[in-house]
């Protein structure tokens, strides 16, 4: 009859709106423009005449020139920050950033997402090597998961002042066996090669949760203690790291750590 066949026209375009708005929230999910501002990185201020970069939206913050780097945090519409180098294919901007974000001063933000001034001459910048992975165990059937919405560090504590064993990319799926106390920060399962408890610690801020809602509360491991190392000598052989990094007796993480240099 014709009333079933506009109640069948009526469920197809239903059917296909959902469709469109399902891929919308995916492509924004994993774009790298970002809707959850959360933390928030503020970049100091440009210099008068500086290169710039200015937001046309939430921007991920990273530590490299991919997607498959982390992210630091999040940069706000209509931010300006100085710019001090681009990636070698034009895609990717070096800029300033605090140095509490990471110790370098200096991280990436997609070209996809800025406006830029008096950025013709900047020079390249070469990409930092990628980030070693971390392949979690398969969460048993049933179990508390977060699922990483972007590459993030997995860290040996809640908090950004601890280490890091590695990043997980984009689509990783932990099991979840924990939760800090002021919901930050989820303890998953790594595998034991990486450290003997088979913990890490992932941010909230990017992964999304499913059973979580009785996860236990966690007591925070004891922050790592620092390694300052003297300055090196004028002209000598020096490394800067881009995050917190355990200072080893040996040349593997099977030997055993003096602390954390910042």
């Amino acid at each position: 009859s014709s009333g079933n066949k506009v109640l069948t026209v009526v469920v197809v375009i239903l059917g296909v709106i959902a469709v469109i708005l399902l891929g919308v929230f995916l492509a924004g999910a994993f774009s790298d423009s970002s809707e959850a501002p959360a933390p928030t990185v503020i970049p100091p201020s440009p210099e008068a005449g500086a290169p710039t970069v200015t937001t046309t939206d939430y921007v991920n913050v990273r530590s490299g020139p991919g997607n498959n780097y982390p992210v630091y945090g999040v940069v706000a519409p209509g931010t300006s920050g100085e710019a001090i180098g681009v990636s070698a294919d034009g895609q990717w901007y070096n800029v300033k950033v605090p140095t509490e974000i990471i110790a370098s001063g200096n991280a990436w933000v997609s070209a996809d997402y800025v406006v830029t001034q008096n950025t013709e001459n900047l020079p390249v910048v070469p990409a930092p090597p990628p980030p070693p992975t971390v392949p979690p165990p398969t969460p048993a059937p049933g179990s508390p998961t977060v699922t990483a919405l972007t590459a993030i560090n997995v860290r040996s504590g809640p908090g950004t002042n601890y280490d890091i064993y590695g990043v997980a990319p984009q689509g990783t799926v932990f099991e979840a066996t924990g939760i800090s106390s002021d919901g930050g920060w989820y303890a998953v399962k790594i595998p034991t090669e990486y450290v003997e408890s088979g913990t890490g610690w992932v941010s909230a801020s990017y992964v999304k949760a499913d059973n979580t809602q009785n996860l236990p509360i966690i007591e925070t491991p004891a922050p790592p203690s620092g390694v300052i190392p003297p300055p090196p000598d004028p002209g000598g052989p020096a490394a800067v790291n881009f995050e917190p990094i355990n200072v080893r007796s040996g040349p593997s993480s099977q030997y055993p750590s003096y602390g954390v240099a910042p």
